[in-house]
């Protein structure tokens, strides 16, 4: 198993530009560098995954607590995350109406338009039609 030194490493070897935080294209490079073969598809799922913050890049923080070398707390934001994303189907960042009904049949649970509206009405505090990030968590 990786120590948390192996990680932070791996972290600097991949933060080419030395900003303390990794792009989609640096964390590309360096699994690719290391003989990972996901698709391209899969490395971005992944990549939204981790970046808890939603900033569209990957801290030292958001990247330990994905490899499990952070505090519970953590691990919990990151599966927030994760479940966002999966709600999250064209990843723009926002779950709407069609994507909730998507997700919900998916797992087995037909959920009418009505309910569909219901939970739209209970999650979507701005009225914009869309459930952002905040608003997501705030219901979870």
């Amino acid at each position: 198993m990786a120590s948390r030194e192996d990680y932070e490493k791996f972290f600097r070897e991949a933060d080419v530009d030395n900003s303390g935080t990794l792009t989609f294209e640096e964390l590309l490079t360096i699994l690719r560098r290391n003989g990972y073969k996901q698709s391209e598809d899969d490395l971005k799922r992944i990549f939204r995954i981790t970046d808890t913050s939603g900033d569209g890049l990957i801290s030292l923080d958001e990247y330990m607590a994905a490899m499990g070398q952070q505090p519970p707390t953590d691990h919990r934001k990151a599966a927030m995350r994760a479940v966002f994303v999966e709600f999250d189907q064209n990843g723009d960042g926002f779950i709407d109406k069609k994507e909730l009904k998507e997700v919900f049949g998916q797992m087995g649970t037909i959920m009418s338009d009505d309910d569909i509206d219901r939970l739209m009405t209970l999650c979507d505090k701005d009225h914009d039609g869309l459930i952002n990030y905040e608003e997501f968590l705030d219901r979870v």
